[in-house]
């Protein structure tokens, strides 16, 4: 009767647990509920060869960034028709070292080729290209360091007939696969942050071209850039005038970012950072009290850089400790002055204002607004209600009210209560925004169409 009980109790256990986790299953043995998922088909087969391979304990790891998010990759690689696999793990009695073992599909299963160790015990991303456009890509990986918090290892392995091997390795913090100097050919891009000293941090930018002559990457070009940062948030370019311009985006502090931009001149056969400046040993022009990046603002096909502009008079209390503060309220609470964004295009050395708006970082959305506007108008509020007001810039002070834009949980009864006379301007599955326009908003310009249009829900913003 005892064991019987304790079958029992073990039994409602269980089903206590996949009742919480939220997920189905279907039992088969206890081996199956410990052990990594199984795999189907053809893969499944790739599993068991992988297991018969190590045939010991280990634990499965899965790249922490990029696109390439799997433990087991399968690929092409050298462009015979049949895939190629490799297994991202680490031995449970040695788990600080990863391991990478290589897999061919031949003959109807999967084969055993080789197995390296790989250059830490987690992997942090992993790409897949032809550097030298010779129908056989190579594995890009990027391994962690235990002793550094901003440098990682990039490495390169190559698959030459059989022979799965280790080439180019070098620094870094973040990097991509772009064709930088438009030559037809991919490079990596490198950015590396040396934080060894604190108080004077430096970072570059790298770029590392297939050598043929060595057979491997070779560093071709690098360029200064502000290294300052807390992490870098993304990399994208855009082809204007047959040179690729890249915008690498950058987060400083606790909320704020800046835009570096680096391409690679013809003329002088170097990489450029044209932003960077060199006494300060920091990028100003672009930097925004939000953490937003480039972004289409006008659906040009172009992307626009997002810098700031002080806004007088203007003052948000906030509970959010992610956003920059100046001051502090009695209550604790921090506040912080608010920006106008400007999004600029940079060509030929210049920047050039296309757009200026208005960005709710917590709340998530960007209201655009006039460029005759800037200097007129002044935000008060809290996290969860703006207050737009017109600034008398003579006086320096407030004036009348135009417009407030508030937002309440959707399960907030007091909310829907208090603002139960204001017009609904948006309805997500957590939140209802709603709006209310004064008399003297209306003289200003105001409309409920004008709101709808220029009001724009981002998918760059938002914390709440």
């Amino acid at each position: 009767m005892r064991k019987f009980k304790m079958y029992i109790s073990f039994l409602i256990i269980l089903a206590i647990l996949f009742s919480l986790s939220g997920c189905s299953f279907r039992f088969s043995n206890l081996e199956n509920l410990i052990r990594p998922p199984r795999l189907f088909g053809n893969y499944q087969a790739l599993q068991d060869a992988f297991e018969s391979t190590v045939n010991q304990k280990y634990f499965l790891l899965t790249p922490e960034t990029g696109d390439l998010q799997s433990s087991f990759l399968t690929y092409d690689f050298d462009s015979d028709g049949f895939e190629e696999a490799v297994v991202f793990y680490a031995l449970e009695d040695s788990p600080e070292t990863a391991q990478i073992s290589y897999f061919e599909f031949s003959g109807e299963e999967w084969k055993y080729v080789a197995t390296l160790k790989g250059l830490g015990g987690t992997v942090d991303k992993v790409l897949i290209t032809d550097l030298n456009v010779d129908g056989v890509s190579e594995l890009l990986i990027g391994w962690p360091i235990y002793s550094s918090k901003t440098n990682k290892v990039f490495c390169e392995y190559s698959f030459e007939g059989s022979v799965f091997s280790q080439k180019s390795t070098f620094s870094y913090t973040h990097f991509e696969v772009i064709d930088v100097n438009s030559d037809g050919f991919q490079d990596v891009l490198a950015l590396t942050v040396d934080a060894s000293l604190p108080e004077q941090r430096s970072a570059f930018a790298r770029v590392y071209s297939f050598d043929r002559n060595s057979n491997s990457l070779s560093l071709i070009g690098e360029t200064p850039i502000d290294g300052n940062i807390s992490s870098y948030a993304s990399v994208s370019y855009e082809t204007i005038r047959d040179t690729n311009t890249i915008y690498i985006e950058a987060n400083k502090g606790q909320n704020e970012s800046i835009t570096e931009i680096v391409y690679w001149d013809d003329e002088t056969n170097k990489l450029l950072s044209p932003l960077f400046d060199i006494p300060s040993q920091s990028t100003l022009l672009t930097w925004r009290n939000v953490r937003i990046v480039s972004y289409d603002v006008d659906n040009d096909g172009y992307l626009e850089i997002p810098t700031s502009v002080e806004m007088p008079g203007s003052v948000v209390t906030t509970t959010d400790n992610s956003i920059s503060s100046s001051t502090v309220t009695s209550d604790n609470n921090p506040v912080t002055k608010m920006y106008f964004t400007k999004w600029v295009k940079y060509r030929n050395g210049k920047f050039t204002p296309v757009q200026y708006s208005i960005v709710n970082n917590y709340l998530g959305y960007m209201l655009n607004i006039k460029s005759s506007w800037v200097g007129r108008i002044t935000v008060s509020g809290n996290d969860g209600q703006w207050d737009y007001y017109r600034w008398n810039a003579s006086g320096s002070n407030i004036g009348d009210l135009l417009f407030s834009v508030y937002a309440y949980d959707n399960s907030d009864t007091a909310g829907k209560s208090k603002y139960s006379g204001y017009e609904i301007l948006k309805t997500t599955s957590t939140k209802t925004f709603v709006y209310q326009i004064t008399a003297e908003g209306e003289r200003f310009g105001i409309t409920q169409e004008w709101l709808a249009e220029y009001l724009i829900f981002t998918d760059f913003g938002g914390t709440r």
